[in-house]
C-alpha cells in the first residue's frame, strides 16, 4: 500500500498525486489538513484524510523516563518547535520520529555541548535521515502592504491651481507676487484662455441685444451674425493680449535682461486677467436680468490694471513712480490700436 497514489481535494481543487509516505508526511507537517478529502484508485468515494487508517502516523516509540542519576550516557536531544521545547529524546528516538514525519527538517535541535539551536538538517547525526525527508513547501514573499494611490497629475495641478487662485483672492499683493515668482506658464495660459472665452460670451450677449446692429454699415439692419461676432471677438482678444505681450517685452526687456523674460511677461498677463474673468462671468450671468450689471466690467478693468501695476513693479523691480507712468501709457496705446483693429474687423 506504500506505493499507492493519492489525490487530495480541497475547496474544489485537486492536488497530487502523492505517495502514501509523502501524504503521511504532509499530514504530519500540517500541509494537508485531516479534513481534506483524499482518494486513490480502488476507492468508491472521496473521504477525509483522518478517516484513512493507513495515512495516520505510527505511534512514536515509547520513551522510558529514566531518573537523572540513571540516564544513559548517550546524547539527549531537545526539540524546539513554534516556541515550545519538547524532550529530551535520544538520538534513536529523534531518528524514528523524523522517519515517521513527527519531526520536520526545519525543527530545531539542541543538546548539551552545542552553542546554539540548529535545524535537524544541519545536525551531522541526522544528516542521513534528513536527506530522505521532503523539503518544506516553498512560501512566496509576503505581499507588501497596500499603499493608497496618490493623486493623479491632473488632480494635483487642479489643486495647486485653486490654491494659487485663492491665495491671490485673499491677498492680491502678496498672493500674486508669490505666484509670479513660480513663473506658472500653464496657470497663466488657463486664465488668458478664460479671458478670451469671457470676451466672446459678452460679445454674443451684446450682439443679441442689438448693440452691433448698425456696425455692419451697408448691411443696414441685418447686423453681424452671432458666429461672426464670436470669432471676431476671440481674434480681437488674442490681438489685445499680443499687443500687451509685445509692449511689456519692450518695456521690461532692457530692465530685466533675462532669458526668461517671456515667462515673466506671460505670468503678468495671466495674473492680471483674473479680475476680468471673474467679474466677466458674473456680469454675463446677471446681465440677462438687467443690463446695468455691465457696470461691473468697469471695476474689473480697474482691478486688473491695479494688479498689472503691482506685478510690473514686483517682477521688473522698478520704482512705483516709473510704473505709474509706464502701465497707463501701455494700456492706452494698446487700447487705441485694438479699437482701430476691432472697428475694421466688425465693418
Amino acid at each position: 500500500m506504500a506505493d499507492a497514489v493519492w489525490l487530495v481535494g480541497r475547496e474544489g481543487q485537486q492536488f497530487g498525486p502523492f505517495t502514501t509516505d509523502d501524504l503521511r508526511a504532509k499530514l504530519a507537517r500540517g500541509e494537508v489538513a485531516p479534513t481534506d478529502l483524499v482518494w486513490r484508485e480502488g476507492m468508491a468515494n472521496w473521504v477525509a484524510a483522518s478517516a484513512v487508517p493507513e495515512l495516520q502516523p505510527p505511534p512514536p516509540q515509547p520513551v522510558s523516563v529514566v531518573p537523572m542519576a540513571e540516564q544513559p550516557s548517550g546524547a539527549m536531544w531537545l526539540i524546539g518547535r513554534g516556541g515550545q521545547q519538547l524532550g529530551p529524546y535520544s538520538t534513536a528516538d529523534v531518528q524514528a520520529m523524523a522517519a515517521s514525519g513527527q519531526v520536520a527538517r526545519g525543527d530545531l535541535l539542541w543538546r548539551e555541548g552545542m552553542a546554539e539551536w540548529k535545524p535537524l538538517a544541519e545536525v551531522p547525526e541526522f544528516a542521513g535521515v534528513a536527506r530522505s525527508m521532503p523539503p518544506a513547501m516553498p512560501t512566496g514573499p509576503a505581499a507588501p502592504p497596500f499603499a493608497p494611490a496618490g493623486p493623479s497629475p491632473a488632480a494635483q495641478f487642479f489643486s495647486e491651481f485653486l490654491a494659487d487662485t485663492m491665495a491671490i483672492a485673499k491677498d492680491p499683493d502678496a498672493g500674486s507676487a508669490a505666484v509670479a515668482d513660480k513663473k506658472p506658464v500653464l496657470f497663466s495660459c488657463i486664465w488668458l484662455g478664460l479671458a478670451v472665452f469671457v470676451v466672446a460670451l459678452l460679445a454674443l450677449q451684446l450682439n443679441e441685444w442689438g448693440v452691433f446692429l448698425f456696425v455692419g454699415g451697408p448691411r443696414g439692419l441685418e447686423g453681424p451674425s452671432g458666429i461672426a461676432v464670436f470669432f471676431k471677438s476671440i481674434l480681437c482678444t488674442i490681438l489685445h493680449h499680443g499687443l500687451w505681450f509685445g509692449a511689456l517685452i519692450l518695456t521690461l526687456g532692457p530692465i530685466l535682461k533675462s532669458k526668461a523674460i517671456w515667462q515673466d511677461v506671460f505670468t503678468i498677463l495671466g495674473l492680471s486677467s483674473i479680475p476680468f474673468v471673474l467679474v466677466g462671468f458674473v456680469a454675463f450671468v446677471f446681465a440677462w436680468l438687467h443690463p446695468c450689471f455691465y457696470v461691473l466690467m468697469v471695476g474689473s478693468h480697474v482691478a486688473g490694471l491695479l494688479l498689472l501695476y503691482h506685478l510690473f513693479v514686483h517682477t521688473g523691480q522698478v520704482s512705483r513712480r516709473l510704473a505709474l507712468y509706464a502701465v497707463p501709457a501701455i494700456y492706452l496705446a494698446t487700447a487705441i490700436v485694438l479699437g482701430i483693429f476691432a472697428r475694421l474687423m466688425m465693418a
